[in-house]
């Protein structure tokens, strides 16, 4: 597993220098849906939206929402699971 909190760090370092950047955008989603914290890379991924330079851009950008709701769901239907929340814990942003 890759280190995320460096990688969060120099990701959010980036947006000082370039706040509109969408791969920035993403990838910060990104890095939140892979830790569970998906309430924040929804939140990360719809911010991502408004720097979306084309089509394509806001299509893939739907598809990586699309993908979280889906790995959220998968997760909450696992039998057993306990329903309290943990996967939002250390939403920062």
């Amino acid at each position: 597993m890759g280190d995320f909190p460096k990688a969060e760090e120099s990701y959010e370092t980036c947006l000082l220098i370039d706040p509109e950047n969408l791969d920035v955008h993403r990838a910060l989603a990104n890095i939140d849906s892979r830790l569970g914290r998906f309430d924040s890379a929804l939140e990360a991924y719809e911010t991502s939206l408004r720097f979306a330079r084309s089509p394509g851009d806001t299509i893939g950008v739907w598809n990586a929402i699309a993908e979280v709701h889906e790995i959220r769901g998968r997760i909450e239907a696992c039998p057993g699971r306990a329903s309290n929340g943990a996967e939002n814990k250390g939403n920062a942003r």
